[in-house]
């Protein structure tokens, strides 16, 4: 079954349509987050001070103590949302976010061969799974910069020309809004490995790029107000926070319970996600790349609830790339005719697509 269409095409476009509104209400309902505020806060503070504070301005008990915030860029871009929208405005960033995460999700799998509906399918499931973490929280950035990386870097492997410097960029942003900064040396670092294993096309683009790229990504992650400090945060999580009573007793630092998922897609895409690469596995040899990124977000994934967004948008990417590769097999064509010929036609797939982006994502929304 031929599943390959140009970007432009109005089948594909409407489709893509269903599952942008999909996203959008997947995150349109009323989730209370006290943090909220506390980063509004500061983000107000910085656009009426015009300075960063490294001093403890927000809390009694630790006041005038100094004070090592990685989301400070996070804070200065959500200020102007509420200032201009108010409540609508918290809104409006978590359906542009997310809207963000999922057509640079898109995006990528359409770079690795993924360019027909499919990938529409997989985005609809994953943004049921995604809508538990779209608290108005710097997260929200975090998943954005992790699914460009992941795009810029599957487009240089699969031909495109993509240049690495936006690599450094993505690192210095991710630094300045998130504690979750290390992901970008992981998934880099499984990048370059997998390109010194056998076999190496011709045409491969050159490692030497992104190990330069890696390396100018250390010092311009210390361009932050807090230097070294705000790089030793997740590290220093580890070692000491993880063990005082106020981090055990956070739900979200706690292992998944799966029981709260039995509707949204997250246990489907963690089963699904290594299935299709064993299948892969078996019809074209192993994706170094894919097996180590599904091997290390899976481990994640256990480690704690926080970490459900990120693994779930890095499975969409590759399960959607996978899953296109297994329907493009002409199965249909050789056991039902008819059926083959149906769907041979855009409009009859656009139609199934629809119905199956409506059909995934009811489950979470009711």
């Amino acid at each position: 079954m031929q599943a390959d269409l140009p970007l432009r095409h109005p089948a594909l476009l409407l489709v893509a349509l269903v599952a942008a509104a999909i996203v959008v209400l997947s995150v349109t309902y009323v989730r209370y987050d006290p943090d909220m505020w506390h980063h509004l806060a500061v983000g107000r503070h910085m656009w009426e001070q015009h300075r960063f504070s490294t001093t403890q301005l927000w809390t009694w008990p630790t006041y005038g103590a100094p004070d090592v915030n990685y989301a400070w860029g996070f804070e200065l871009l959500l200020w102007p949302f509420w200032k201009l929208g108010g409540l609508t405005g918290m809104y409006l960033w978590r359906w542009l976010t997310t809207l963000a995460v999922f057509a640079l999700v898109w995006t990528a799998a359409r770079r690795m061969g993924a360019r027909g509906f499919v990938p529409l399918v997989v985005i609809a499931l994953a943004a049921i799974a995604y809508r538990e973490r779209t608290q108005v929280r710097p997260e929200a950035v975090a998943a954005i910069l992790l699914a460009a990386e992941i795009a810029l870097l599957e487009a240089r492997r699969h031909g495109a020309r993509a240049h690495a410097g936006w690599l450094v960029a993505i690192a210095w942003a991710w630094a300045n809004t998130h504690i979750t900064y290390y992901l970008f040396f992981v998934v880099l670092g499984i990048h370059v490995l997998a390109s010194h294993l056998p076999p190496r096309r011709r045409d491969a683009p050159p490692v030497r790029e992104l190990w330069l790229a890696g390396l100018a990504s250390v010092p311009i992650m210390l361009v932050n107000p807090s230097g070294w400090r705000t790089l030793w945060q997740p590290f220093e999580y580890w070692l000491v926070w993880r063990h005082e009573l106020m981090f055990e007793t956070v739900g979200e630092l706690a292992p998944v319970v799966w029981s709260r998922h039995l509707h949204d897609g997250l246990l489907l895409l963690v089963v699904l996600w290594p299935l299709l690469l064993l299948a892969r596995v078996r019809r074209s040899g192993l994706d170094a790349v894919e097996a180590a990124t599904c091997a290390f977000f899976t481990l994640l994934l256990v480690a704690g609830q926080r970490f459900t967004s990120l693994h779930t948008l890095v499975a969409a990417i590759y399960v959607s790339r996978d899953l296109t590769e297994w329907a493009r097999a002409p199965r249909w064509s050789s056991r039902a005719p008819r059926v083959g010929a149906w769907l041979a036609g855009a409009w009859p797939r656009a139609a199934l697509a629809a119905a199956a982006c409506a059909l995934v994502a009811l489950p979470g929304l009711l």
